[in-house]
């Protein structure tokens, strides 16, 4: 599935797709991935997000971030 987001990222980028990569990337395990996506996709401003849309990414960045060691 992060191969196929990826190229249709590649062919048209937008809010939807990086919320796409970031759901991906989270079950890939690669939460760092994962908050960059979704960070990005809640500023992105092609095709953005629903308000529902926001709420779920918002909660998963939050799952995310729990994985992610800070300094």
């Amino acid at each position: 599935a992060y191969a196929l987001f990826t190229r249709a990222h590649e062919l048209r980028p937008s809010a939807r797709t990086e919320r796409a990569l970031g759901k991906a990337a989270f079950e890939l395990r690669r939460y760092i991935e994962c908050v960059r996506w979704l960070e990005s996709s809640l500023t992105d401003e092609r095709s953005p997000l629903t308000p529902e849309m926001r709420e779920e990414v918002e909660a998963l960045l939050g799952r995310a971030r729990a994985f992610i060691g800070t300094w």
